[in-house]
């Protein structure tokens, strides 16, 4: 499917949206690792709140500087909870741009369908679900 096109310049595109706890990366050879992808959370109740995690992300044909909005989003209302903006840099259309977002206390009001969602521009580029379900038997702690 060819990406979509805004006033003839190619929008750019997110090849891979991975949620994991964490992305160490080598820096003698740029290698990333990804650690513990997941792609549900488990609470014990709710509200609650999720520690820390990481969003990978591996983006081409972009030109020169693009706004990013890594949004959380959830609820009937499919309104973002939580989010990181940016500006992401692309040398020219055929690099391949990695970066991670790292996110913490993502607000979990209820059981149910999240997703986290990528707009790069003006269009979203990428859509990832999470499920977050609830996981009988007490305690305190949001976790994967």
């Amino acid at each position: 499917m060819a990406p979509a096109k805004t006033k003839d310049v190619p929008q750019p595109e997110c090849l891979a949206m991975i949620v994991c706890d964490d992305v160490i990366e080598d820096k003698r050879t740029n290698k990333k690792t990804i650690y513990n992808a997941f792609n549900q959370i488990w609470s014990r109740k709710f509200p609650a709140r999720h520690g820390k995690l990481a969003v990978f992300l591996s983006l081409t044909n972009g030109h020169g500087e693009v706004p990013f909005d890594l949004q959380f989003i959830g609820g009937a209302a499919d309104k973002p909870l939580c989010g990181l903006k940016g500006t992401v840099k692309f040398p020219d259309p055929l690099t391949v741009v990695d970066m991670v977002l790292t996110m913490a206390g993502l607000p979990l009001p209820k059981e149910g369908v999240y997703a986290f969602r990528l707009v790069l521009g003006d269009r979203i580029a990428r859509e990832r679900r999470i499920l977050v379900n609830l996981l009988k038997g007490g305690g305190d702690d949001a976790g994967d």
